[in-house]
């Protein structure tokens, strides 16, 4: 298995080129494009979940993968109480004071559950209800720590044995219960290279949970039984290539988590062509991205197993920067090339949250991230496509268009800062005729951008998306204004296998 990089070609003659393959790499699953969510954040939103805007919002980028999870999965208590089948609910936990649940104006970083958080059926049925209405495919961290002794702080190893009596009694619940399914399971979160545990217990932990599943669905149809994907580890090495092979016959897949940037402190990577040409899969320094990849790819891909980014964005640090028009370069290159290397999911953190990580903050306004999110699922289909520039500034991914047989769909990112590309379209499109949809903004920090010059990407003032269509061309000559991103849909070209 060979990792796909992404293309930069020679430099032409006469000036900058485009050059668009006509044989598909991969197919990506039409749900690709998904969302990871922070369970603490989750069980402060009990305003949001009911606010009319979330499920409209949300239902424009389906279908989609959601992976509610993060740390607090690991502590949470499902109360089934309130049908008789557990025991009462814990008294609600201590406010620590450097982490307030209040998610709309607290820091999200720093928070280590002192207690067990509770999770009632009803609030989790209210999370399914939103899922179901957004058509969106939930995929749920089931709580590894449980029982475990670890001290009340994120530094320190944990002792004792996983207690499985609660996920039991849930999963139980939902065999029983098949409206209450969630699409998937995973187990775990960044759990070995903190050494809360060791690989050999995550490996085992996830083996029991397996053998569990099977057990409390015994004699169901195969395609009734939930899959279960794990470790959800943020480090590519030796110990996940065991992980892979310990649970290739047992598990659905691998889940790992990348956030490249790491604490974002270097802002100049969002916007520096060669880092996110070569920074995020293939030197990505935080979770080496390319190492779980290539794994993969020989010990699970030839078993049909799947490989899932259940979390990932810039950075895990900054808040501030990941809610603006700099993340955007990042996130479309990211999305990218991860479509290019056949992942399942690309699972940007957070779906949810404050303004920072949340692709959609808490009082339900999208960010910059959530229109080119929006702007993917309308254009981008699934047939993955190689792409390059000669322009060593501007970088290139392409699909077959969505809905429009023998279409191409380019994804774009100008990342010169006072200049113009300029990239001569190939003669294989059959055709140059196009919709651009060319997004800017007034700054790299800008918290709102624009489509074609013209288009305010905000709600409206009754909390409708604006109308998003594309700008007609048809010159030989692709131009793309300074720092900018999006999309070029080419819904002329007569590629074969885009019909």
């Amino acid at each position: 298995f060979v990792l796909v990089a992404a293309l930069l070609l020679a430099p032409g003659v006469a000036g900058s080129s485009l050059d668009i393959s006509k044989t598909a790499v991969v197919d990506m699953d039409p749900a690709f494009v998904g969302f990871g969510w922070e369970m603490f954040s989750y069980l402060g939103a009990n305003d949001t979940l009911h606010n009319p805007h979330l499920v409209y919002l949300l239902s424009a980028l389906s279908p989609a993968y959601v992976r509610l999870g993060g740390i607090t999965a690991d502590w949470v208590r499902y109360v089934l109480n309130e049908q008789g089948r557990t025991q009462p609910p814990l008294p609600p936990p201590p406010r620590r004071k450097h982490a307030p649940r209040d998610l709309r104006t607290g820091p999200l970083q720093g928070y280590w559950p002192t207690q067990d958080e509770n999770l009632t059926l009803s609030y989790y049925q209210e999370l399914l209800h939103v899922m179901r209405a957004s058509n969106l495919s939930l995929i749920f961290d089931l709580n590894e720590l449980y029982g475990r002794d670890c001290h009340f702080q994120n530094t320190t190893h944990c002792v004792g044995a996983w207690d499985m009596s609660n996920v039991k009694a849930f999963l139980q619940h939902l065999q029983q219960h098949a409206a209450d399914l969630p699409f998937a399971f995973e187990l775990g979160n960044e759990l070995t290279r903190s050494d809360h545990i060791n690989m050999s217990t995550n490996i085992a932990d996830d083996l029991a949970l397996a053998e569990l599943i099977g057990e409390v669905w015994a004699g169901s149809p195969p395609e009734h039984v939930p899959c279960l994907y794990g470790p959800s580890t943020d480090i590519c090495n030796n110990e996940s290539d065991a992980f892979m092979r310990a649970t290739a016959d047992h598990l659905c897949g691998f889940s790992y988590h990348s956030y490249p940037g790491r604490d974002g402190s270097d802002f100049a990577l969002r916007t520096n062509s060669s880092w996110l040409r070569t920074g995020i899969i293939q030197n990505d320094l935080h979770a080496n991205s390319s190492g779980c990849i290539i794994s993969w790819g020989s010990i699970l891909k030839p078993k049909k197993k799947k490989l899932l980014l259940t979390e990932t964005n810039f950075t895990y640090q900054t808040l501030n920067a990941t809610f603006s028009f700099s993340n955007g370069f990042w996130y479309l290159a990211s999305l990218g090339q991860y479509a290019l290397n056949g992942l399942m999911m690309h699972g940007r953190w957070s779906l949810l949250g404050r303004i920072g990580f949340g692709l959609i903050t808490m009082d339900c306004q999208p960010s910059p991230d959530y229109f080119l999110a929006l702007l993917h699922k309308r254009l981008v289909g699934s047939p993955v496509l190689t792409a390059g520039s000669s322009d060593p500034d501007v970088l290139v991914y392409a699909h077959c268009a969505r809905a429009k047989k023998g279409g191409v769909t380019l994804i774009f990112l100008n990342t010169k800062a006072n200049q113009t590309a300029s990239l001569t379209l190939p003669t294989t499109l059959g055709s140059p005729a196009r919709l651009e949809y060319v997004i800017t903004a007034q700054s790299l920090t800008a918290e709102a951008t624009v489509l074609n010059s013209k288009v305010p990407l905000v709600l409206s003032a009754d909390g409708k998306l604006p109308d998003m269509e594309g700008n007609r061309q048809d010159s030989p000559v692709l131009v793309l204004p300074p720092l900018s991103q999006g999309f070029v849909v080419f819904d002329k070209a007569d590629y074969k296998v885009c019909k």
